[in-house]
């Protein structure tokens, strides 16, 4: 079963690489570096923009299950997040319905652990507190409630 993970240098995508790479074919999607000494052998990966359609439908094409867990970093411009959320949840699940995935996850999170660098083998540095609006609501809970997700009141 090949299982495609968008978010592929995420904290989630590094424990399913981890937990199911001697289960199914793992292929990882992101825009950032791959690290392969973090992942088990065979985990393969793609630099891939899941705003990119073009980019994001070659890599489907063979995908049986797929999990969408890009979510941008705190520190991006608000902006990048929405359209990361947005148009990239948008692609990945019409991506899925072209090619006939069997099954689609979609999670919703980001550095939810308060930065990789304290769940990761390898550090890449901090994760600094986000800017926030007048809501108290950073880029990505914008994002959320783009996506048409409530967003919390402290």
């Amino acid at each position: 079963m090949r299982s495609i993970v968008s978010g592929g240098d995420g904290l989630l995508a590094f424990h399913i690489a981890n937990e199911l790479a001697d289960k199914a074919q793992i292929h990882l999607l992101d825009i950032d570096e791959f690290h392969a000494s973090d992942y088990p052998a065979g985990v393969t990966w793609a630099k891939c923009d899941v705003r990119d359609k073009v980019a994001l439908e070659r890599e489907l094409k063979a995908a049986d299950v797929i999990l969408h867990a890009a979510a941008g970093r705190p520190l991006w411009k608000p902006q990048d997040i929405i359209e990361l959320k947005v148009d990239g949840t948008r692609n990945g699940r019409e991506t899925a319905g072209t090619w006939g995935a069997r099954h689609v996850v979609h999670i919703n999170a980001t550095d939810g652990d308060g930065g990789r660098e304290k769940s990761r083998p390898a550090q890449r540095g901090p994760t600094p507190a986000p800017a926030t609006d007048e809501r108290g609501v950073g880029g990505w809970g914008q994002g959320m409630t783009a996506c048409g997700w409530p967003t919390w009141r402290r």
